[in-house]
């Protein structure tokens, strides 16, 4: 505890740590709104599938090749200009209603625009976190900023039923728009001078494509950092598969409201927060990896126990467990691949990590979607299923850890002092 308040005596961590919090406490307002206007209008879960496609689709294609620029450039200023481009994209919804042009093909651009935008901001904040931490507080700062952004999911998912019962989904997506404005100016508080800029007279294009080939080579060989990468990236599509189906389980199975929406999606939140507060503690442990192999399968269970559910506060209580073991999973997958990579790759780590976990995500939306709507309990059947993926992935990424060890172990040089070497 004692390091976590020393963390908090790192005034760029705490501007980071709020900046992230408001962060996604806007995604959460409008990620919910968004989907509730879409099954209000449609009354299809396959619409809502499309929906969430078309925020992963542009994203997917530009964001692996943005790692060099992540790496290169300074990071604060990326993240003050997406957080401002975001409030923009967001804005427009309620702006056009209210100004009265407001048309569907509007929500769509918004809903293409923004989502560009946060994808290329998720990495970038990853590449500060590094940058405004020094190795010793890794392990702290991950599980604190992961509270950070569950609390905003917990408190999003509040306001966003109440807002949206209460008032309207414009005034929804316009409190989900203005937090982004908060967000960047926290984000340029930042100093920008205790973190090294890394200026570039000109980077030609072969210059840019060596890089980038660098970055995939040096993930292909560190079978360590790629497995435990690949078993993070599994954590996103997960959110969208069941982030798919809640809405329609609230109002079909059990008869809910915007608010019962709220209060389920919060248990997610409210888990996940515990989940940071006692990953502070665990990542001391030995036993990491029997941690994430368990929080994976106990997150499959408690998806499966959660489409058996019929009441709303059994369904806020699964969620809550659902919410904590993948939150488990998230901090110490994450908190593996930051302690395993080195700091002039990590942009391009970070951003392959997106492009993985956008790339399944959209799979997942699509696929789950055109199976929950012939069936619900399929849908959430399927989802548990697929948590065998990262199961796997765990396993080899700490079979590639042994194979390292036993070969540092045997290694001539692991007994010469670092310095003599």
């Amino acid at each position: 505890m004692n390091k976590n308040l020393a963390l908090f005596g790192n005034k760029n961590f705490i501007y980071f740590f709020f900046a992230a919090l408001l962060g996604v406490m806007g995604e959460g307002i409008y990620g919910l709104t968004a989907i509730v206007l879409v099954l209000e209008n449609t009354d299809s879960i396959v619409e809502i599938g499309k929906m969430l496609v078309l925020t992963l689709l542009p994203s997917v294609v530009l964001t692996p090749f943005l790692g060099v620029y992540i790496d290169k450039f300074n990071k604060v200023k990326i993240a003050v200009t997406c957080n401002i481009l975001r409030f923009l994209s967001i804005a427009i919804i309620p702006g056009s209603f209210y100004l009265g042009f407001f048309h569907v093909s509007i929500f769509y651009i918004s809903i293409f625009l923004s989502y560009l935008f946060w994808f290329v901001l998720e990495p970038v904040k990853e590449s500060i976190l590094k940058e405004v931490l020094n190795r010793e507080q890794y392990k702290q700062g991950i599980s604190l900023v992961q509270g950070a952004w569950q609390l905003g999911l917990f408190s999003s998912a509040l306001i966003a039923g109440l807002l949206i019962d209460e008032l309207s989904t414009n005034v929804a997506i316009l409190v989900s728009s203005s937090v982004y404005i908060v967000a960047a100016f926290f984000f340029i508080t930042i100093n920008e001078r205790s973190i090294e800029e890394k200026r570039h007279t000109k980077s030609s294009f072969i210059q840019y494509r060596a890089d980038l080939m660098e970055g995939w080579i040096y993930i292909y060989e560190n079978k360590k950092v790629m497995y435990f990468a690949l078993t993070t990236s599994m954590v996103l599509p997960f959110f969208y598969a069941i982030n798919t189906l809640i809405a329609p389980f609230n109002y079909q199975v059990l008869n809910g409201d915007g608010i019962s929406l709220g209060i389920i999606d919060s248990g997610a939140g409210i888990g996940s927060l515990i989940s940071a507060v006692i990953c502070t503690v665990i990542t001391k442990s030995k036993n990491v990896l029997r941690l994430i192999l368990a929080s994976i399968f106990l997150t499959a269970f408690s998806t499966f126990l959660f489409s058996q559910t019929v009441s709303t506060v059994v369904a806020f209580v699964m969620y809550l467990m659902i919410g904590l073991f993948i939150g488990n999973v998230k901090v110490l997958t994450r908190l593996l691949v930051f302690e395993n990579v080195e700091e002039r790759f990590i942009g391009r780590v970070m951003t392959s990590i997106t492009f993985v976990s956008l790339a399944l995500s959209i799979f997942m939306s699509v696929f789950i979607a055109f199976i929950a709507e012939q069936n619900l309990n399929y849908g959430y059947l399927f989802i548990s299923s697929a948590l065998l993926i990262p199961l796997v992935f765990s396993l080899m990424g700490a079979k590639a850890e042994a194979n390292q060890l036993e070969n540092d172990t045997m290694s001539p040089l692991s007994s010469v002092p670092s310095d003599c070497r």
